[in-house]
């Protein structure tokens, strides 16, 4: 959960606010469901990422980025709302804004102390998740509150940090509140040199359960035979029993101690307990009872997991007990069930896998239990298991390696990361009590939860292609690229109903009304060229609030746009003489920049000023971008292109073509309207003016193929491999392979045709590696035609600037239901570095 370097100061628009409270309204679910997840019983660490996590992030970054717009008019708000989802999100934002700004930590500490009980453990999750060095000092002083529960919420942030509490900590180890001396003894963990045994001992006698749990844990760490001792009278208590107690022996590598757990399971009470503790033990025999308890009430689904984890069962399809019939009646489970088994089909499987598994052995789904195969299973097994994982290896790599299984999935990774060279050398069959090297948890101040890769002084830019220096957006979803790329990374969607568009439904024999991604408070009372010289004014305006320059004198203007295709297709379908796209293509390329520059009230007008027609138009405009450039005829180039395919007779068109996604046609594209533009000028010039960039273009490439997308002929990704391949093959020269695709796809069947048969063939010629993965941006901004290809740039370029874009060189192509392709290799401006 990353920092913003970027921040905005101006009021917000209507859309920006409509965009932002969506952002935190979504945001506000997608941390519920994260947060509950984390105790999943069927999803993994992968899962947890790609289902809530992603998105999750994606939102909060946004919401960074609307500065204080945003934070005055939602944020702040939010945080003083009382409700806890609101109020974590808001946390959550504020203290993702630039270190720098102290306000934000205020804001939110205020909040701590002022909030009430039933707000600080939403404040306290925040703070755990945005670890900062500088801000442990103001969580110390936390310390010396009167309220316990403040007390013990800075202790639990502290340790979270895996920050040293300061030299309050002994004093707070013998705290009358219970829920003080529990978060010191987690703390301990971290600074053990400021701990004397004494109180810890005293705390494995506390009547309070988590108290003397926390000790058996800290007590275990530091060695003391107390603590040892303990667990196996309090896993073995006739009254009472402890589930850490029967953890930490099914885990502390002891034959005996298995055997003690395995003679509670016949203890009704015990039970379950010591079914869960056993699952982590590794041990055959432990297995073995769990088989025999699938078909227990109760018992069958903690039986079926714990029996998994030991031999590696592939708990799913014949092995799953069939379930019951729905009663529609019945209450729904907060939570998923635990996965029963076929106890029959298990015990087969059994017979045939046991010679698997040795009796002396320790095993971990089926693979004997070592340290870096702990790590590495951190990722297949499910959520709610790694907790108790964490454990072992805290215990095992004495308190160096702590793994915050609460955190986020980018943080976890890096710290299993941090611990497979140790985890090679631990033997996970030794007793707790005999491991001799110190506890030596460093107690140093926490590093930063990993923040924004940072550019470099200098960027590694090649002396050839295109630097984008600047970017202007104009899209359903925002007036900038940075909003609009945003909500379109976070899966925000503005889809809504088109003013007097209608399509076919042939269920109901009548017209119903059409949908797409608009941009009505730009195009509102525009048709024709008018609509695209309002787009193509408000995508330039955007540009120059982006780039703060307004001299078009040594500029070049070069636009790209529609030709009239679907118009000349249509003509066609229906036997008429195409004259209208050709008199639109004549207006277009006399009257479209002229009256784009009126509206801006530009009076230089740009050196050089040319229209491109067509999707791949935006190629042909690079490449002559390049050209300039090279020449010196210009000193900069604004390249873009702006379409519009939401318009009533475009829709009515499209519609005929079966182009359109509608009731009659579910594989076809929802129509969209955008302008994009990019400022380019040569690398060497942008690096000597300082300018920020933002993204290095190279090898754009147009080829066509000799029918269109109505011609009859099938899609074989002749053309589209061919410019792709053009493109990689002289994009050879940088170091790095395709990492990600943009990819054309919008939902017609006949370019994910295409798409497919050229993917064959890239394979083939070995230019694309099988499971790179790909964004689509029409999914978010609609089919938008001759703007997809700034806008896909727009994409490429924002997923540096905020470092959810994947490693390696970005391939974007589009395509067009004409036959042209264009594609071109994407860079990130700089090496990037944590």
């Amino acid at each position: 959960m990353s920092r913003s370097t970027e921040s905005t100061k101006t009021a917000l628009t209507d859309i920006q606010r409509n965009v932002c409270a969506r952002h935190l309204d979504e945001a506000a679910f997608l941390w519920t469901q994260w947060e509950s997840s984390l105790d999943s019983p069927v999803l993994t660490l992968g899962e947890l990422h790609d289902v809530d996590e992603r998105r999750l992030l994606a939102h909060l970054d946004a919401l960074v980025l609307g500065g204080d717009g945003v934070r005055k008019e939602l944020i702040t708000p939010a945080l003083a709302s009382g409700d806890p989802e609101l109020v974590t999100v808001a946390a959550l934002v504020l203290l993702a804004m630039p270190p720098e700004d102290a306000s934000a930590l205020r804001e939110v500490m205020d909040a701590l102390v002022e909030g009430g009980p039933d707000l600080r453990p939403c404040l306290q999750r925040a703070l755990q998740l945005r670890a900062e060095p500088a801000w442990v000092p103001a969580v110390q002083t936390l310390l010396q509150q009167d309220d316990p529960a403040l007390v013990a919420t800075a202790l639990e942030v502290l340790a979270f940090w895996d920050a040293d509490a300061g030299p309050a900590l002994p004093s707070l180890l013998a705290h009358p509140a219970p829920e003080v001396t529990a978060a010191a003894l987690r703390a301990a963990r971290v600074a053990p040199g400021r701990v004397m045994s004494a109180p810890v001992i005293r705390a494995l006698d506390s009547s309070h359960s988590e108290v003397r749990d926390e000790a058996l844990i800290t007590g275990s760490a530091l060695g003391l035979e107390p603590a040892f001792t303990e667990c196996r009278q309090l896993a073995s208590h006739s009254n009472a029993h402890s589930r850490t107690a029967m953890l930490l022996l099914a885990m502390g590598g002891e034959a005996v101690n298995v055997r003690l757990l395995l003679e509670q399971l016949g203890r009704p009470g015990a039970k379950a307990d010591a079914l869960w503790a056993l699952g982590f033990s590794g041990r055959r025999e432990a297995a073995e009872a769990c088989l025999e308890l699938l078909d227990t009430a109760e018992l069958d689904g903690l039986a079926a997991e714990a029996f998994r984890a030991i031999t590696g069962l592939p708990l799913e399809g014949v092995f799953l007990r069939p379930e019951p019939e729905d009663d529609e009646d019945a209450p729904r489970p907060h939570a998923p069930a635990l996965p029963r088994a076929d106890s029959d089909r298990v015990r087969r499987w059994w017979q045939e896998a046991e010679h698997r598994l040795k009796p002396q052995g320790r095993y971990l789904l089926g693979q004997p239990l070592g340290g870096a195969w702990l790590l590495e299973s951190f990722e297949l097994v499910p959520l709610r298991r790694r907790h108790a994982m964490a454990l072992e290896v805290a215990l095992r790599g004495r308190g160096a390696f702590p793994i915050q299984t609460r955190a986020s999935t980018h943080l976890q990774r890096a710290q299993l990361r941090a611990a497979v060279a140790s985890a090679r050398q631990w033997n996970l069959e030794s007793p707790f009590r005999t491991l001799s090297t110190p506890w030596r948890a460093s107690g140093a101040r926490p590093a930063s939860t990993p923040r924004l890769p940072v550019r470099r002084q200098e960027p590694l830019l090649s002396a050839e292609g295109l630097a984008v220096t600047s970017m202007g957006l104009v899209s359903a979803l925002g007036e900038d690229a940075a909003g609009s790329c945003a909500a379109g990374r976070a899966a925000l969607l503005r889809i809504q109903e088109l003013e007097e568009a209608y399509v076919f439904d042939p269920a109901s024999r009548e017209e119903t009304p059409a949908y797409g991604h608009s941009v009505p408070w730009v195009t509102r009372g525009f048709t024709g060229l008018g609509r695209l010289v309002a787009l193509g004014a408000s995508g330039l305006r955007s540009l120059q609030r982006a780039s703060g320059q307004d001299d078009w004198e040594k500029v070049a203007l070069l636009v790209t746009t529609h030709g009239g295709v679907h118009a000349r297709l249509h003509a066609e379908q229906e036997g008429a003489t195409p004259a209208e796209a050709v008199s639109l293509q004549t207006q277009l390329q006399q009257s479209l920049i002229p009256r784009m520059l009126k509206t801006l009230g530009v009076r230089q007008a740009p050196r050089v000023q040319k229209v491109f027609l067509g999707e791949a138009g935006f190629f042909q405009a690079l490449h002559e971008a390049a050209e300039l450039l090279r020449q010196g005829r210009v000193e900069q180039c604004i390249v873009g292109g702006m379409d519009s395919l939401v318009e009533p007779e475009m829709v009515r068109r499209l519609d005929a073509l079966r182009l359109l996604k509608s009731p009659s046609n579910p594989v076809g594209f929802v129509p969209g309207e955008a302008a994009a533009f990019l400022r380019v000028e040569a690398p060497g010039a942008a690096l000597q003016r300082k300018a920020p960039i933002e993204a290095l273009l190279a090898s754009p490439r147009r080829q066509v193929e000799p029918f269109h997308r109505k011609s009859g002929q099938p899609a074989l990704g002749v053309a589209l491999a061919s410019c792709i391949g053009a493109t990689l093959g002289s994009a050879r020269g940088n170091d790095s392979q395709v990492g990600l695709v943009i990819a054309g796809l919008n939902g017609d069947a006949y370019r994910a045709q295409d798409w497919g048969h050229a993917l064959i063939r890239l394979r083939g010629e070995g230019l694309l590696e099988a499971g790179v993965p790909e964004w689509y941006p029409a999914f978010p901004f609609g089919e938008a035609g001759a703007a997809m290809g700034p806008l896909g740039v727009a994409m490429a370029a924002r997923g540096f600037a905020r470092a959810y874009a994947p490693p390696g060189t970005t391939l974007l192509w589009v395509g067009s239901d004409t036959g042209e392709r264009g594609a071109l290799c994407i860079h990130a401006p700089s090496v990037l570095h944590s």
